[in-house]
């Protein structure tokens, strides 16, 4: 697979946000994109894109999606992230349409501060100080952590049937 800017992912997710008449912050940008590159990882063992998170208080952030929305602050984003001849992209076609769906599904309706809540409390970045990288290993780490205690809680379900 090609490897992808992360604001065409940004604009993907905003596209899908202004059609059902939602809104989101950067840092919800920011905490769905790094579910994708999350849940993309480790499924396919892919990478989305070069560019890498870093740990901030606000949660992984993507210096791409700061450069291209800074302007907005903590306030909701009413455009599209543009490239230097004013042209927008985003991702079409079948190019991630089931984890877009899957991450876009589970996460659209939770609050920017319930989404770092979430991270905070499931995604160790404890190791990490602020600004610091976020490498692969350590997203590869989270998942697997994550869905070890995902089929645990099913193994507990599954005996009380």
């Amino acid at each position: 697979m090609e490897i992808i800017c992360s604001w065409n992912i940004a604009n993907t997710f905003l596209k899908r946000a202004f059609e059902e008449k939602l809104y989101f912050t950067k840092q919800k940008l920011n905490c769905l994109i790094y579910l994708l590159y999350s849940h993309y990882l480790y499924n396919t063992g892919q990478k989305l894109f070069s560019e890498f998170f870093i740990k901030t208080n606000e949660g992984p952030v993507l210096v791409n999606i700061e450069s291209k929305f800074g302007g907005f602050n903590n306030n909701v984003i009413t455009k599209y992230a543009r490239d230097s001849k004013g042209n927008i992209y985003g991702i079409d076609g079948d190019t991630l349409k089931a984890s877009l769906d899957y991450i876009w599904n589970l996460y659209k309706y939770i609050s920017d501060d319930e989404l770092l809540n979430f991270l905070n409390n499931n995604y160790s970045f404890s190791n990490k100080r602020d600004d610091e990288i976020i490498t692969d290993i350590d997203i590869l780490e989270n998942e697997i952590r994550i869905n070890e205690k995902l089929l645990e809680k099913a193994k507990g379900y599954r005996k009380t049937l």
